[in-house]
């Protein structure tokens, strides 16, 4: 695999196995005392370990950018620095939107983050078993000058329907973060559209970006910036991290990563765990009208204690303390029609997600809710043993995934395929963690597959349009 001998890739296999075992054999007893703060950060260590060696086993084949990297940021994020925060604080007790404050002393801390560690372990595991990266190894060649028209036509057209169908909505999401917040929950064709005009006109900059043509570069970048903007006036996280992701992808795809040193991809991982959070953290200051005094008041409520994470780990909590019956895999069933828009099936059965925010929030209205964890539905469909099938299953699944898409591009599509998993693969990895496995089935159901679909029939067009001039 990946260009090791047998023996390498078994050794690779069993390292990750024995990593799995030893923390399942934890988990399943009981520890107290000091010896759980000391697992706590051993957990820690080997998180980061891991982290690092999956980054340099992989990014010969996928860049910087690379599959261990970026989920390993998210399950950072969604998973670890929650724990990581209070126990640097010396916090036993956690505040939260729906419980107020509950008691989370080391053993509690220790076992999320230990379902985080088996989560990423068997994640990578079943992502190697998939054999994608053996996929991106058979193509070699650089990305040149990809064709960017498809995405600016797409653009185009998706954006001139929102003008034209929701100009209301478009001037009112601008207004405040509550008006925004109640029309994206209320109307699902217009949150749908808007996400895939900004979505398209980021890989149509990204694109530009890659030309030699200074003036294509130029509006690659005001393409992509314009995305931006568009979520800072809407008052809406995914745009921007898209955009910078877009921004990204075109530097860090064709570079040969071979010359990275250990210190830069430690330097990188840092950076983003770290800045990640303290820019969503000012953005949620400016959401809310509360930006003067911004980092008193981050200092005073956390970097990672009201982050993005907060809302899913609730639900996390909500598994750990209540023991909810075990579903055994019902929400993955249900996850089959979670991407059928509401304005086709109105009574669709519910996610966990929207299920978990209507039974808790007081006074729920479209568009509200906690988000449901990723790693929570793991525990609620399996218990203990809940991280390690699901995670196995969610990273093979997604292995495969990309594999089928690789193989259904044509010849000069591949590389265009790689674009779009270091943008919309990517942001996939980072934000998979806030939401049930519903949350990625609808992702990549109303974005990945049309798009790509209707990318193949233009392909196809214009293929035959040129086999008609060249026979006339």
């Amino acid at each position: 695999m990946l260009g090791i001998n047998n023996r390498q890739t078994l050794l690779f296999h069993s390292a990750i196995m024995i990593i799995i075992l030893q923390i399942i054999v934890w988990y399943v007893s009981k520890i107290s005392g000091k010896s759980i703060v000391i697992l706590f950060y051993l957990i820690l260590v080997q998180f980061f370990l891991l982290l690092i060696y999956y980054t340099f086993y992989f990014f010969p084949i996928e860049g910087l950018l690379s599959t261990p990297l970026m989920f390993g940021i998210g399950t950072f994020l969604y998973y670890f620095s929650i724990p990581l925060e209070l126990t640097i604080r010396k916090m036993d007790f956690y505040t939260m939107k729906v419980y107020g404050s509950v008691l989370l002393d080391d053993v509690v801390k220790t076992k999320i983050i230990a379902m985080g560690l088996i989560a990423y372990v068997a994640f990578m595991l079943g992502y190697s078993l998939s054999k994608y990266p053996n996929e991106l190894k058979k193509d070699v060649r650089k990305i040149k000058c990809p064709n960017y028209h498809f995405y600016l036509i797409l653009g185009l057209l998706s954006s001139g329907a929102l003008i034209i169908f929701y100009r209301g909505e478009l001037l009112s999401t601008g207004t405040s973060y509550s008006n925004a917040y109640l029309v994206r929950g209320s109307s699902s064709v217009f949150s749908f559209l808007t996400k895939f005009t900004i979505l398209v006109f980021v890989l149509g900059g990204a694109f530009l970006i890659l030309n030699q043509s200074k003036i294509l570069k130029a509006s690659g970048y005001g393409l992509i910036f314009s995305c931006l903007i568009w979520g800072i006036y809407s008052f809406d996280k995914d745009p921007i991290l898209i955009a910078a992701l877009g921004i990204m992808a075109p530097f860090l795809i064709n570079r040969s990563f071979n010359r990275y040193p250990l210190y830069k991809v430690i330097l990188v991982f840092m950076i983003l765990i770290l800045i990640i959070p303290l820019l969503s953290s000012i953005f949620s200051l400016y959401r809310g009208n509360a930006i003067q005094d911004v980092f008193a008041k981050i200092k005073d409520r956390g970097v990672y204690l009201r982050f993005d994470s907060a809302g899913p780990f609730v639900s996390i909590i909500y598994c750990l303390f209540e023991s909810p019956e075990k579903k055994l895999g019902l929400s993955y069933i249900n996850s089959l029609v979670s991407w059928i828009p509401k304005f086709i099936w109105e009574n669709r059965p519910l996610d966990l997600s929207l299920s978990f925010a209507q039974i808790n929030i007081k006074g729920w209205m479209p568009g509200m809710g906690l988000g449901f964890s990723l790693l929570a539905e793991s525990y609620a469909n399996f218990g203990p043993l809940g991280p390690l099938i699901q995670y196995l299953f969610l990273g093979f699944s997604w292995g495969l995934l990309w594999k089928g898409f690789f193989r259904f591009a044509l010849v000069n599509q591949k590389q265009e395929i790689k674009i779009f998993y270091a943008v919309f693969g990517n942001y996939l990895l980072l934000t998979m963690h806030r939401a049930p496995v519903s949350g990625i089935v609808v992702q990549i159901m109303q974005f990945a597959i049309p798009l790509l679909i209707l990318r193949r029939l233009f392909n196809n067009k214009r293929r035959l349009q040129s086999e008609d001039i060249m026979a006339s």
